[in-house]
This record gives structure tokens, C-alpha cells and sequence, in this order.
């Protein structure tokens, strides 16, 4: 009779474990499932306001659930890359991620949107002509071909979309191609690895 009910004692107690295992594991679950990050409605439209509203709440999220420690990554000047342009560029950066508004983006990134590019690009023609065209015809040709030509020039986010930028307007200037293509080269390299919502942080070198 005592080992019945010692056994029925230790079944009881195997089941209360369990329960109770199963109770942790699914708050686990739950807490998980409530970090991660959960677009707004307004972010699935493509447009300017759901395109804001995106990288908005990525970094208000990235704020309150992504890693608390910084990573620095380093931007290194290369042979071929104009220093001006270059630093430019790294420093944006630098004082995006000083300011806390650098992470690490979740990848895939959100699918950019040439209309905005050639949008970009046919107002600042229009610019160029309007300043130039009549009394500096040949500065406005150079300047109208230089930012055509891709090989050149290209319309680069300042704040990188793999660094939680918005494929927004003001977030578009031009940059030398080459620096363009090596400084995100860089970066993504070196952040590919690290959890979504990664501060980062910025140290040049040259």
C-alpha cells in the first residue's frame, strides 16, 4: 500500500513538473515572439509615409529590445577612393551612430524604389539648368553628365538601409561610385553576423 501510494505521490510530482516546464516554455515562447520586431501597418505601404513609419519603428524597437552594447565597425579609406568623398560619407555615419540612430538592419532589407532615385536625380537636373543653363551652358552639361553616368557618380542613402536608413528623398545624395560600392562592402561585412537591431557605431580610418 505504501509503495502504491509513493508512486502515486511521484507520478503526481512528475506531472506538476511538467506542467510547470510547460508553463515556462510557452511564457519563453511568448516573450520571444513579443521582441521581435513587428512592422506597423502604415510600414507595408509604399509609399513616403510607410516607408518613414518603418524605419521609425525598427529603431524605436531596436531601442528598447535589440543588444544594449554598441559595436564599432571601422570605415577604412582605400586606394581609389577621393578622400573628400569619402570622409563625407564616413562621417555621416559617424554622427548617425553618436547619435543613436545606427542598427543593424534585418535583412533582407526593404526593396528600394527607383522611382525615388530617378525622381531625385530629374529634380536636381532641372536644378542644374535653371542655375547654369543660361549663363554657364558648359558647367551645366559637365555637372548634368557626371551625375548620369553611374560608372562616376551615384545616388547613395547616407544612412545606409542595411544600417536601418529609409529609402526615403532626403536620405539620397550623390556619392563617387566606387567609394559607394566599397564603403557598404565594408559594412556589411562586418555587421552580417550580429543580431538585428545592433547599435553601431562608427571609427575611420584613413
Amino acid at each position: 500500500m505504501d509503495d502504491a501510494v509513493r508512486s502515486a505521490s511521484m507520478d503526481d510530482a512528475v506531472r506538476s513538473d511538467r506542467s510547470r516546464f510547460g508553463a515556462v516554455l510557452s511564457l519563453l515562447l511568448l516573450f520571444l515572439v513579443l521582441r521581435r520586431y513587428q512592422a506597423p501597418r502604415a510600414a507595408g505601404q509604399n509609399n513616403a509615409r510607410g516607408v518613414f513609419k518603418a524605419a521609425a519603428s525598427f529603431i524605436r524597437w531596436s531601442r528598447r529590445h535589440g543588444p544594449q552594447r554598441p559595436v564599432t565597425i571601422d570605415l577604412r579609406h582605400e586606394p581609389g577612393m577621393p578622400k573628400a568623398e569619402f570622409l563625407r560619407k564616413a562621417r555621416a555615419l559617424q554622427r548617425l551612430g553618436d547619435d543613436g540612430n545606427l542598427f543593424k538592419a534585418i535583412n533582407p532589407v526593404r526593396p528600394r524604389d527607383g522611382t525615388r532615385r530617378v525622381a531625385h536625380q530629374q529634380d536636381l537636373i532641372r536644378r542644374i539648368h535653371q542655375q547654369y543653363g543660361t549663363r554657364n551652358p558648359a558647367l551645366s552639361r559637365r555637372l548634368i553628365d557626371r551625375i548620369t553616368d553611374p560608372t562616376r557618380m551615384q545616388l547613395d542613402h547616407v544612412n545606409e538601409l542595411q544600417t536601418a536608413g529609409a529609402d526615403l528623398r532626403n536620405n539620397l545624395r550623390y556619392l563617387d561610385s566606387f567609394t559607394n560600392g566599397r564603403v557598404g562592402t565594408q559594412i556589411r561585412q562586418q555587421i552580417r553576423n550580429l543580431p538585428d537591431g545592433t547599435p553601431l557605431r562608427i571609427n575611420i580610418i584613413v
